[in-house]
């Protein structure tokens, strides 16, 4: 299929005027001249005294609880490199609670719910497997290893030249 020049053409044509135009009314500042145009001077509400304190008193409140939620909130890391970089999969209604171990005469956290959490990381494909307890779980063995095994005599190895 090809371009039929006939169409093309005044279509070019047509388009330079239009933008040509456009040029003209920007570049000429000719669009002041629209009575419609200038700044605007009145928003669609005024907004009166009382909207402005219900909005301080919104904020404050806000902050307040915020604040509140930091205080109430422990920070719980793994280890000292602060938040996982690999993510957490964990069961939302799991917490951690402080309880007495007689064994250990000593408090220990304690967290409720975390078979959840481990149902949950074991049937995710996004997290790390432990794979020698799933590959015994399968029933799957690596053949025992020998002394004098003739395997790595098959592999050949060649240095660049």
């Amino acid at each position: 299929m090809q371009a039929e020049w006939e169409w093309l053409i005044p279509l070019y044509v047509i388009t330079l005027a239009f933008f040509g135009c456009t040029l003209f009314v920007y570049f000429g500042e000719l669009y002041r001249f629209d009575p419609d145009w200038g700044p605007v001077l009145k928003f669609d509400s005024s907004g009166k005294e009382d909207l402005g304190i219900n909005q301080l008193l919104i904020h404050r409140h806000l902050e307040r609880t915020r604040a509140e939620a930091d205080t109430a909130k422990q920070e719980v890391n793994y280890g000292s490199i602060g938040v996982p970089t690999w993510g957490v999969i964990e069961a939302p209604w799991q917490k951690r609670e402080l309880m007495w171990d007689p064994n250990l005469k000593q408090e220990v956290y304690v967290k409720r719910g975390f078979t959840d959490t481990q149902y949950l990381r074991a049937h995710s494909t996004l997290w790390g497997r432990d794979e020698p307890t799933y590959i015994q779980n399968a029933g799957l063995a690596a053949p025992a290893l020998t002394v004098n095994d003739f395997c790595g005599d098959l592999v050949e190895q060649r240095m660049a030249v």
